[in-house]
């Protein structure tokens, strides 16, 4: 022991990286395109949660833009209430498919 200090540590490694199912994101972009424009976010370090049902079962994590300059967890952030009809599209396009 170095100074004589002792430290217990319980460390936790962090939620899994999320990992789209390949067959489900050609599915995701495919149909999303049928609506509305999209795009390939580039790859980024972080955690999300989500992740811990894909562990589960397979799934896309996918991002709906609004074209601005703030990012979601900011105070400055607002959303086109256009957003609300792209993600409900989406949504229920995910939710009436056999996927």
């Amino acid at each position: 022991m170095a100074h004589n200090v002792k430290a217990d540590i319980n460390w936790y490694a962090g939620n899994p990286s999320v990992d789209n199912d390949p067959t489900l994101t050609k599915i995701v972009k495919d149909e999303t395109a049928k609506f509305a424009p999209i795009y390939v976010q580039e790859q980024q370090l972080g955690s999300d949660d989500f992740s811990c049902y894909q562990d589960i079962i397979p799934d896309v994590y996918a991002n709906i833009g609004n074209g601005g300059q703030v990012s979601l967890h900011n105070s400055h952030f607002t959303a086109s209430d256009h957003l609300l009809i792209v993600g409900g599209q989406l949504f229920s396009k995910k939710m009436l498919s056999d996927f």
